[in-house]
């Protein structure tokens, strides 16, 4: 008979490798992990020299081992796993065949007795153990810890002084497995079910009674294949066999099945009496309905007591416990369960605090919880309470611990296998058994052998298959899509991803990468260029780095966490209920704001290439910082507030949003244009670099505001893109209430400016708001560029409701306009004029979609009438009307003008006051903001033809540029229809130039 074998991907992958990492000491459990031998099928096989110890001539013998074979040979004669056959008709053999079968023969001296499975019992391209047991008269043979064969045999077997042979038949050479073997072990007694089932999944220590030899398959390089039992029964690798990555022990291939009614696993826990435990596992709910115990730790005596972790109705997560005399309940702080959905949850109990743990992330704290303590004997339930609240759940990978393991300990481990021997471990159930009405026994694998026993279930049915995890082995290369890279010989597809460092593992490298969870453990190095897609949380504890785009698309909060170095190439937020960075990240070509918002937290955001937004937005705080790298064309940073800000970017950046920055602002290459938003400073925030021409902030549009706290001299980095033309604000008193100053600075001739000859075409906009009673000296530095006429004919004014308040004259040379001032306005350089009329004020106010002006005077001489204006950039100028003036007047005269008509956006409005000679005046600026109508930018990504409009606009110049900021179109559009043929795929930046004078900025791919 040959062997039934249910998927079975153990978790000894991680075993050997992971022996000598061990001992260097991490504070982490890394579990099985080791290598294997693969054998060709040719001529290649592992020869081990004849010794007593393998002379095997009683009557009770077991070979075991694992094998992932790929080919069949001609007969199950041919298929050589483990073999010690003479031509005396004498010694053992474990062998596979042909098609599936497994067969185990002994030879007595006379007579070969044979055990086979029937065919198809063994599977290709899976890892399947392999058993055969000679009890002293019956023959069987097991696959996956399940009978498949039985065979009797009579006297004993008989003696012979061939080698023994891993892989082939030596006197045989046509007899050769073609395939992967690992943990080949020869005892000389007769090993029961349950003692295979028990240590199939686990390594040995070599020093098991009747133990004849033990092949770990732990060497991982050379030529020597170490006996890891106490015979030393080494062997030689003949013919190149390949040492590779095993994925034999890890797993997880199998899960228990509680239907919620009757169903429950009993162990009995003998443990040193203590107040520390931590119960984890996976749990996958069939259903959500009523409270559901998953599991129930219970002490007998001298007083009851009791540990239970359980589901709430209301899908929590919760502990209860029970100290004897009081009992105390602790709720996750957030909705956990979802039918149909792997959780690993871990519940941490430390003499009364209480900490649960959803998927290696906190979900809830509680403190003075009683004083619970186990006792040396006690009684474990799985799946329910003693006799009641039974859970409706899957269950895998239970382990009970007496130890607060903390988060990162339990993130270490949720996604792979344990060896069994880790430290504190009381109970390690892995649920790798196969449906078959025997298993009625849950193997505990740790060394203390609380076993547990399935109650009211039917192991033939029971047992399923479990999907929690899946461990990357990198046995055969870096391909992701390659089963035989994987731990359950599969390609992951929605189950949690853990990556670690196994001796001759290949990282991933290549193809796209998809899953829910995903893990990258300490020292482990990941250079991948394919899509990483996720829809749960990613951990880096290594090094990670994708040139590829890395999406993040849950139904619940993401998080990015570690203290690992991750870089992505284009990070992209697409899911609505936001992602968390927990580390510092890095992208090289972009960021995508897709939906909902990428919180940045205590972190660092490096930002090379572009950012692109849709719906979605950054989320920063007191400790967010973001550097915008070199790399690539100007960056739009939307709206955030951070610690620091680091500018680095010779293409510059801009702001589509308000940013505040409450720490340090760096300016080390390219100018920063705010646009029509608002650049703040907090009260305690400074500026780094050396700000001037190449690296500062333009605020010709929008704003650069600082706030003051109190008294103190602030230099406003500001220019107009072109030239660096700074303020600086010195309060040297005043009262000061959340207060704040505000700058702005114009390329050109002040509109009040009617100086005919000597005069800046440059002047500042300067507010504030909660300062008052102040006194600021003020220094403003114009460029050489600026100087119309004779610089040293030029006296700095403040004007201010239409009247200059004289400055002095500049200080030519330096280039600087300096004054004490009690109030702000504009600050430019001219002539001294006098003004015919005395301005009392001029506002602006919203009138539903309209804008209302109002101005007044006190005086009037010879007015003729008022001409009102309108700019959405402040350079260029639009007549909106004419209201008549009063002529000439001493009284208080009042006006009004409503605007029907204002544009999307900023707009600016001024007076020109004219004479009836001619002559005439400007007012100062008031401005209006109304929300502009969206770009459309559709289809993206797009293949030959993208239209780009924006409501209301036609005959628009767009510019496409490549990542390099190299222009690869230009074209005036009537329809905002652009033809991209001749454009190579990839990710480009474009440019609408609109008739009102304003730029828009989009992304865009092209496929």
């Amino acid at each position: 008979m040959l062997a039934r074998c249910s998927f079975l991907c153990s978790v000894f992958f991680l075993r050997h490798l992971f022996l000598a990492m061990l001992m260097l000491a991490s504070v982490l459990s890394f579990g099985q992990g080791g290598s294997c031998i693969e054998f060709d099928g040719t001529n290649d096989y592992i020869s081990v020299p004849n010794h007593s110890s393998l002379n095997l001539t009683g009557n009770t013998i077991t070979l075991e081992a694992w094998i992932y074979p790929t080919a069949w040979q001609n007969n199950y004669f041919e298929g050589s796993v483990v073999v010690k056959e003479a031509v005396s008709i004498s010694g053992y053999m474990l062998r596979v065949g042909d098609d599936g079968t497994l067969g185990f023969t002994l030879g007595n001296g006379s007579s070969w007795f044979h055990a086979v499975s029937p065919s198809g019992t063994l599977t290709l391209n899976r890892w399947q153990h392999i058993a055969g047991v000679l009890d002293g008269t019956n023959m069987t043979v097991y696959v996956d810890g399940v009978e498949v064969a039985t065979q009797t045999f009579s006297g004993n077997i008989a003696s012979n002084s061939v080698t023994l042979s891993i892989g082939i038949t030596e006197i045989y050479s046509s007899r050769t497995f073609q395939g992967k073997i690992d943990e080949v072990r020869i005892w000389s007694d007769a090993r029961t079910l349950s003692e295979i089932q028990a240590n199939m999944h686990k390594s040995l220590t070599g020093s098991e009674s009747n133990l004849v030899a033990y092949y770990s398959m732990s060497d991982a390089s050379g030529t020597t294949l170490t006996d890891n039992s106490t015979n030393t029964n080494n062997g030689t690798l003949i013919n190149s066999p390949v040492w590779k990555t095993s994925g034999a022990l890890a797993g997880p291939g199998m899960a228990l099945d509680f239907d919620g009614t009757n169903d429950q696993v009993q162990a009995a826990i003998n443990m040193t009496p203590g107040s520390v435990l931590t119960i984890e596992g996976w749990f996958n709910f069939n259903s959500l309905t009523n409270q559901q115990n998953l599991a129930h730790l219970h002490r007998q005596s001298p007083t009851t007591t009791r540990i239970v972790p359980y589901k709430t109705s209301d899908h929590l997560i919760a502990l209860f416990i029970y100290d004897g005399s009081n009992t105390y309940v602790v709720n996750s702080t957030y909705t956990v369960a979802q039918a149909g959905v792997w959780h690993h949850l871990a519940f941490v109990y430390n003499a009364g605090n209480v900490a649960i743990y959803v998927n290696g992330q906190p979900a809830g704290t509680s403190t003075g919880n009683g004083s619970f303590t186990t006792s040396a004997t006690n009684t474990l339930y799985i799946g329910s309470d003693p006799g009641a609240l039974y859970a409706n759940v899957k269950i895998d990978e239970f382990r009970l611990w007496s130890a607060a393991r903390t988060e990162a300990e339990i993130r270490a481990n949720k996604d792979r296998t344990l060896d069994g021997t880790e430290a504190n471990l009381l109970a390690y159930y892995r649920f790798d058994q196969q449906p078959d009405a025997s298993n009625t026994t849950l193997h505990d694998l740790s060394s203390n052998g609380h076993h547990g026993t399935l109650t009211n279930m039917d192991a033939a049915t029971d047992w399923v298959s479990g999907s929690p995890f899946n461990t990357w082995i990198g046995s055969e290369s870096g391909d992701w899509s390659n089963a035989e890279n994987w731990s359950r010989g599969s390609v992951p597809s929605g189950e949690d991803v853990g990556i670690f460092p196994w001796a001759g593992s290949s990282a991933p490298s290549s193809a796209n990468i998809s899953g829910r969870n995903f893990y990258v453990a300490s020292g482990n190095t990941v250079s991948h260029s394919g899509n990483l897609t996720l829809t749960g949380e990613f951990y880096n504890e290594g090094t990670f780095a994708t040139s590829g785009t890395a999406t993040f698309s849950g139904s619940a909060t993401q998080a990015i966490r570690g203290t690992g170095a991750t870089t992505f190439g284009t990070l992209v937020i697409n899911n609505s209920n936001g992602v968390t960075m927990e580390q510092n990240i890095t992208t090289s070509t972009g960021l995508t704001l897709t939906s909902g918002a990428l919180s940045i937290g205590a972190n660092t955001l490096t930002l090379n290439g572009i950012v692109s937004q849709t719906s979605g937005s950054l989320t920063g705080g007191s400790s967010s910082c973001i550097a915008i790298g070199e790399a690539g064309l100007r960056l739009d940073l939307p709206a955030v507030t951070l610690n620091n800000l680091n500018l680095d970017r010779v293409a510059g950046s801009a702001l589509t949003g308000n940013v505040t920055v409450n720490g340090t602002l760096t300016l080390t290459e390219g100018v920063l244009n705010v646009g029509a938003n608002t650049l703040t400073l907090g009260t305690a925030a400074s500026v780094a670099g050396s700000p001037g021409t190449s690296n500062h902030i333009q605020a010709t549009s929008g704003s650069l505001r600082k706030n003051y706290s109190g008294t103190g001299s602030f230099v406003f980095p500001v220019g107009d893109g072109a030239a660096y033309s700074p303020i600086t604000l010195n309060f040297t008193s005043g009262s000061f209430s959340s207060g704040y100053a505000t700058v702005s600075v114009t390329n050109a001739k002040h509109p009040g400016n009617v100086s005919a000859t000597d005069f800046l075409n440059r002047y500042w906009t300067v507010s504030s708001s909660g300062i008052s009673g102040f006194s600021c000296n003020v220094s403003a530095q114009y460029a050489d560029d600026d100087i119309n006429g004779t610089e040293a004919a030029i006296t700095g004014g403040k004007y201010s409701a239409g009247t200059w308040t004289d400055l002095g004259a500049v200080t030519a040379g330096s280039n600087l306009i300096t004054g004490t001032v009690s109030g702000f306005s504009d600050f430019t350089g001219g002539e001294p004029a006098a003004f015919p009329v005395e301005w009392l004020n001029f506002a602006a106010r919203a009138e539903g979609s309209s804008t209302l002006l109002e101005w007044a005077t006190a005086s009037e001489q010879n007015s003729d009438f008022f001409a009102v204006e309108r700019s959405a950039n402040r350079n260029e100028w639009t007549s909106l009307g004419i209201v008549a003036a009063a002529g000439n007047s001493d009284d208080l005269r009042e006006y009004t003008y409503l605007d029907q008509a204002p544009q999307a956006g900023k707009n600016y409005y001024r007076l020109r006051q004219v004479d009836i000679d001619g002559k005439m005046q400007y007012s100062a600026l008031v401005e209006m903001t109304f929300d502009p109508a969206p770009l459309s930018v559709y289809p993206n990504p797009a293949h030959n033809w993208l239209n780009v409009t924006e409501p209301g606009e036609s005959g628009q110049l767009v510019k496409i540029f490549e990542l390099t900021g190299r222009e690869v179109y230009r074209a005036l559009s009537e329809d905002g229809k652009i033809s991209l043929q001749g454009l190579a795929p990839g990710v480009y930046g474009g440019r609408l130039d609109m008739n009102k004078g304003e730029l828009r900025h989009f992304t865009f791919i092209k496929d």
